[in-house]
């Protein structure tokens, strides 16, 4: 009788702690998950953004997110809708991205439903392009709906951009960095930054080359070589002026360039004081020779071509990563 009783009390204490263990288990896995929680919306995902009229679909830029973005003139009337799932009311870090030129609006508003109700950002969409940028840490209620959306009541006459945003659970007002809990990475987001711009430079081999200003950088039909360092450092959020001697006020100067630092001439020769062409340092080939990525007049095109420093008038490398 007193083993059965025994045996009994194990089943009961075995269950009990068996129980315990789940019901302890079951908010612990739960809160972790929340912890982590982040989504991406971007204009094409399915069932998740929707647009008013006259809004545009562009592919232009390659600081773009996804296959595609849109763009619509300023108007007072006119949203471009993204639905995030909020899985627990709490706090959410809200990050926006868009592609960046000197067409797009300085002052684009982005509307974003809170707990407390409707706030309002206006971004400077001529900078800060192809990366993710930090709009704020709101209090935010449970639920599936478009809390975030792009107005086009923009100020003046320039591009309205509507690409992609990003929410991440936060736990406190203070907020994350916009890089945290990730559901996007690639090689070209991790790499250095120095390396980016450089891939980033090299999607412009074989383009014709053409002396030129901003007007015809942006038109992209051709390229000299302030605009493709200029267009090589947008893909890391920095705006570089599309003139050479002005670049080269920017950063500081080092002694061994690594790949992404800029590389600047006078191309009247050794001696010569006056930056007149810039381009992108390249690494080294299997034999070890020094390259630089540049838009040339010689070659008529965008290349990559063994440097000759310090002969041909080289004035000395700059980083600014």
């Amino acid at each position: 009788m007193l083993r059965l009783v025994l045996a009994s009390l194990a089943v009961v204490l075995a269950s009990s702690i068996a129980l315990g263990v789940a019901l302890f288990a079951v908010p612990e896995t739960s809160e972790a998950a929340s912890k982590r929680y982040s989504q991406v919306i971007d204009n094409s995902t399915k069932g998740r953004f929707r647009a008013t009229t006259n809004w545009g679909v562009s592919s232009y830029s390659n600081q773009r997110y996804g296959k595609n973005y849109r763009f619509a003139k300023p108007a007072k009337r006119g949203l471009a809708m993204y639905k995030t799932r909020i899985p627990r009311g709490g706090y959410y870090t809200v990050c926006g991205r868009w592609p960046a030129n000197n067409g797009y609006n300085r002052a684009t508003p982005i509307r974003i439903r809170t707990a407390e109700g409707v706030k309002v950002r206006r971004v400077n969409q001529q900078r800060n392009g192809g990366r993710w940028v930090r709009l704020g840490t709101y209090r935010m209620r449970a639920g599936d709906a478009y809390n975030i959306r792009v107005s086009r009541n923009g100020k003046g006459n320039k591009y309205v951009i509507a690409d992609a945003f990003k929410i991440i659970r936060a736990p406190d007002a203070k907020g994350v960095r916009c890089r945290a809990a990730s559901t996007t990475t690639s090689k070209s987001s991790t790499a250095p930054r120095g390396e980016r711009v450089l891939e980033e430079g090299k999607k412009y081999l074989g383009k014709p080359y053409r002396l030129g200003g901003q007007a015809m950088c942006d038109q992209g039909r051709y390229i000299d070589c302030s605009c493709l360092t200029q267009r090589a450092y947008k893909a890391i959020g920095l705006s570089l002026p599309d003139d050479p001697v002005r670049q080269f006020q920017y950063g500081r100067r080092v002694d061994s360039p690594r790949k992404g630092d800029l590389l600047f001439y006078d191309e009247d020769g050794p001696g010569g004081l006056q930056v007149t062409h810039v381009g992108i340092y390249a690494g080294k080939n299997s034999n070890g020779t020094d390259l630089i990525l540049h838009a040339s007049s010689y070659w008529g095109e965008v290349v990559i071509k063994p440097m000759r420093w310090p002969r041909d008038g080289y004035l000395g490398a700059r980083r600014l990563t």
